[in-house]
């Protein structure tokens, strides 16, 4: 029983590159900015992130496990812990634009002791470092807004911008860092400004007029739309609390041991049951962020959303309430939390407030959906017969194809909520005899 308790949780924790698309209930791609409905751009304060109570052990227990059960049985040493450390800077900073020299010294003492302190459930370096990461992030939106603000960006001599700074070193002082936000902003400025001002290709009767040049848009433009995308990047982040902090850090340690192994924290084990089981309970929809919004894409066929004919494609939801309780504001809010709030056990209720679509907010609605299981149909295996002529034109040839678009199998994280279990083996038994 040990045995297979411990290759079950190995399972959940090492799922390497298996996680599915997600439904909503789900977040997927962000969709073109809405120019209808612009989101003001939020004012994110951050509180410093703390590990939760049992975090430390938690770190504890996947460091034994990889140790343990991961194919080479790689102690934990002061080698994985040099490298956990840089690789985890690197999670947080790929681009070497935040973290100064002197932040790298200070987390230097924690190159050969990450191992020791893991083994004595003590994590809390995940957290020192984010918290540090986020004041450098704050330290560069609050510059680039200066700048946007005060700032006339000049284009008229011949410059050059390192774009991938992945191998390049950290900034040495907080003015270096500066100096690079600075041409990182100016490049960032100049590649909108040129997006909205390429000009458009002319009739050919009207090739050889002379027009005047397009002297492009107001800089105001460029200026909201770069403080808007600033403020928002900061904002996923603010959003973050000590799960999201021990997913990254954890996932980190599991690639040092191998590059396709993760650790799924709460939330991401969700997914990936949905994923596997093929089915979820909500209100059955498909959510996207469209400039700060949680926005309708699509309604599934017989879910809560599309029998309540209340809800529409390219709504907007902005605050969502469990029951009788006092809603909360999900504009600006990183998609996969507000997900989680619209998720939830079958048969309880969800209230959505809701602008329709080309409305503002003086539409907005209430309404009131009770969760139920959504089936994830789309994604079982599918088979079809095809009939070709063959070579001498007698009789037709048969070619059965199969389509499989996932693999999947039933993984119930909720014993209480009993259904049809779901095989990608037994689907495809199944239509080959057929």
């Amino acid at each position: 029983m040990t045995k297979r308790f411990i290759f079950g949780s190995w399972i959940l924790l090492l799922t390497g590159a298996l996680l599915l698309p997600a439904y909503c209930d789900i977040a997927t791609q962000p969709l073109k900015r809405s120019r209808k409905v612009p989101a003001k751009p939020p004012t994110p304060s951050f509180i410093r992130s703390r590990l939760g109570p049992a975090d430390g052990r938690i770190a504890f227990v996947t460091a034994s496990m990889l140790e343990t059960h991961q194919y080479l049985r790689q102690k934990f040493n002061d080698t994985v812990s040099s490298k956990l450390l840089d690789r985890y800077l690197e999670a947080l900073d790929p681009q070497h634009l935040h973290f100064l020299q002197s932040d790298l010294d200070e987390f230097e003492r924690y190159r050969t002791t990450l191992d020791d302190l893991t083994r004595s459930s003590d994590a809390k370096p995940a957290c020192q470092i984010f918290n540090r990461f986020m004041e450098r992030l704050q330290q560069r939106v609050a510059y680039a807004d200066e700048l946007l603000k005060t700032e006339h960006f000049q284009f008229d001599t011949d410059e050059r911008i390192m774009i991938n700074r992945h191998e390049m070193p950290y900034p040495k002082s907080l003015d270096e860092a500066k100096q690079l936000w600075k041409e990182r902003l100016r490049f960032e400025y100049l590649q909108e400004k040129l997006g909205k001002t390429a000009p458009k290709k002319k009739p050919a009767d009207e090739q050889e007029k002379k027009v005047r040049p397009n002297p492009g848009p107001k800089p105001r433009r460029s200026w909201k739309t770069l403080t808007r995308r600033y403020n928002r990047n900061v904002r996923m982040f603010v959003d973050w609390n000590n799960e999201d902090v021990l997913q990254v850090y954890l996932s980190t340690l599991a690639r040092v041991y191998d590059p396709h192994s993760d650790y799924l924290g709460h939330s991401q084990l969700d997914s990936f049951s949905i994923g596997m089981s093929l089915r979820l309970f909500g209100i059955g929809a498909e959510l996207l962020s469209d400039d700060g919004y949680c926005t309708i894409r699509r309604l599934l066929p017989e879910g809560p959303a599309e029998k309540s004919k209340k809800v529409h494609v390219s709504d907007r939801i902005v605050a969502v309430a469990q029951g009788d309780e006092p809603p909360v504001d999900v504009v600006e809010m990183n998609l996969s939390k507000a997900v989680q709030l619209i998720r939830g056990p079958k048969g309880t209720k969800v209230k959505l407030t809701i602008i329709p679509k080309g409305g503002d907010a003086s539409a907005s609605k209430v309404i009131t959906l009770v969760r139920d299981e959504i089936k994830l149909e789309d994604q079982e295996a599918k088979a079809k017969v095809i009939e070709l002529p063959n070579a001498t034109g007698a009789a037709n040839l048969r070619l059965g194809v199969i389509d499989l678009p996932s693999f999947y199998a039933t993984f119930d994280l909720s014993p209480r909520e009993k259904s049809e279990p779901k095989s990608t083996t037994a689907d495809v038994a199944r239509l080959l005899k057929s």
